[in-house]
Order: C-alpha cells, then structure tokens, then sequence
C-alpha cells in the first residue's frame, strides 16, 4: 500500500469490531509479517496499517473475536461477521458479511479486467488458468476498495494511489 497511516496500540484500541470493514491476515508472500485494517464510521473509510504484527503490543485476535473465529473455521473462512477470500500462500482478506457480496462483484470486476489485460499483453500463462483468480486477489482487492467506495459515495482516507 502506498499510503497509508500506520496505527499505533493505543489508537488500535479504540476501534471497535462493528466498524471493521476489510482485514488481512498476512500469509507466506509478500506481507508476511502485517495487515490492512479498513474501518467506516459514516461515509469515511480510513486505512490502518500494523507493520511487525508479531511485535505489535495489541492482540489482534482479543479485539476482534469473530475474526478469530472465521481463521479457526479454515474451510469456510467465515464467521457471524466476517467472510474470507483466500489471495494464495496463506493470505486472507476479510470482508465484513454486510458488504461481502457487493464487495466481491467489485474484487471480480478488477480480477477479470487483468486477466484481460495479461491476455492482450501476452503473458497470460494459459496453464495457471485455474490459479488465476486467486492470485489476482491478491493484488487487485485494493483497487476493488477504492471501486467499491466510489460507487457507495465513501470517502477513502490513505488508501488511493497516486
């Protein structure tokens, strides 16, 4: 992410799960060792980054439980509040159920323009056809947030890139 505000315990402490809207579990690429948090208050969507999550002095899991609960449920990746899209090598957004749905016609939209993209470019790999979709996750859910907020008229605080 290229801007972003990165959070500190105390501030952590403070939001609550009701506001949570995106949340990634880091995985094995790429950002193994922090997440994005997405809260709403309003029309505002503020961006929160904890780089060195396992030397971050909050624990993630205790604020949020039903987070907890949809990484214990690893099949299904879902919980009362949250459902899980699986970005490959460990890595999980997740959504807020309220929004999932809407949400995921944005992620697909922006999944679907790149692979378009990479065909009329040439370095479609024909053979990881079936991976494509998950892999694409992994780097389009941002722009699918910011697709998302224009359409519901939601402020984005630090996420949009220059």
């Amino acid at each position: 992410m290229d801007k972003n505000n990165t959070i500190t315990p105390k501030q952590f402490k403070r939001i609550t799960e009701d506001k949570l809207m995106f949340i990634t579990f880091p995985g094995r690429m790429g950002d193994i060792y922090g997440c994005t948090i997405i809260t709403r208050e309003n029309k505002n969507l503020y961006v929160y980054r904890i780089d060195k999550l396992h030397e971050f002095k909050c624990n993630v899991y205790n604020q949020f439980p039903h987070l907890l609960e949809a990484l214990r449920n690893q099949k299904a990746l879902e919980s009362n509040t949250f459902k899980g899209i699986y970005m490959g090598y460990g890595n999980v957004l997740f959504v807020n159920k309220d929004i999932y749905d809407d949400y995921k016609k944005h992620l697909d939209k922006m999944v679907e323009k790149e692979i378009k993209a990479q065909k009329k470019g040439n370095y479609y790999d024909e053979s990881l056809k079936d991976y494509y979709p998950i892999m694409l996750c992994f780097t389009e859910w941002e722009k699918a947030v910011i697709d998302y907020a224009k359409k519901h008229a939601y402020i984005l605080n630090s996420l949009e890139r220059e």
